[in-house]
């Protein structure tokens, strides 16, 4: 993860995880993710993320660990407009 700066921006974003599809990430407090997680049983948490690939290294973590490339895998997240990461 890249959290080593500590004077790098936090981001807070959810991260939905809708079982069909690939984890959708809004900004935290988006009116996007109640419609989103209202009409399905889907499982969401939020996250304190420097960027994109921070949100990468912490949703993907099994298969990184099992040898995926963070980066190859952030085009995997569906982020939404509400987003604004660098």
């Amino acid at each position: 993860m890249r959290t080593d700066d500590s004077t790098q921006e936090k981001f807070r974003v959810t991260v939905i995880y809708t079982g069909m599809a690939e984890p959708e990430v809004h900004a935290t407090g988006c009116a996007d993710i109640a419609r989103t997680t209202k009409p399905r049983d889907v499982h969401s948490e939020e996250l304190t993320a420097a960027d994109a690939h921070a949100v990468s290294a912490h949703v993907y973590a099994d298969q990184i660990a099992e040898g995926e490339d963070a980066e190859d895998l952030i085009s995997a997240l569906d982020f939404k407009p509400c987003v604004r990461m660098p």
